[in-house]
């Protein structure tokens, strides 16, 4: 994966697939996203030609059909992404945008439990 590469939500959609379902046609994905959105073969034709572009997919031909698989890692991704996330929206800050959070209640109990846990296992480490 090329440094810096951003995914448009659809792509992101593709990808989440692949990373589960690896080796996918685009008839199988036409189905896979079947009553999710409205693709149809042709609209996956041409996001799966930008994220080729992108070096993020690439393929293999068995007889007729390619088979779409991701390049790259899941955790590299969201890495990326979250820390794309956190320039642009937070100038970096992830201590702000906790604080955003916190103050809007948007953390549940549970995400707050596994914060503790997380602050906890670090000041062990330290």
């Amino acid at each position: 994966m090329e440094e810096k590469t951003m995914l448009s939500q659809g792509e992101w959609r593709i990808m989440n697939l692949l990373w589960k379902k690896k080796n996918r046609t685009i008839m199988e994905m036409v189905e896979d996203f079947a009553g999710v959105t409205d693709w149809d073969k042709h609209t996956l034709i041409v996001m799966l030609k930008r994220m080729e572009a992108k070096g993020v997919v690439a393929y293999e031909t068995v007889g007729r059909a390619k088979h779409y698989y991701p390049v790259g890692k899941q955790a590299d991704f969201v890495q990326q992404e979250t820390k794309s996330f956190l320039d642009r929206v937070y100038r970096g800050s992830f201590g702000e945008m906790l604080t955003t959070m916190v103050k809007q209640e948007q953390l549940s109990e549970q995400d707050l439990k596994q914060l503790r846990q997380l602050l906890e296992e670090t000041e062990e480490k330290g």
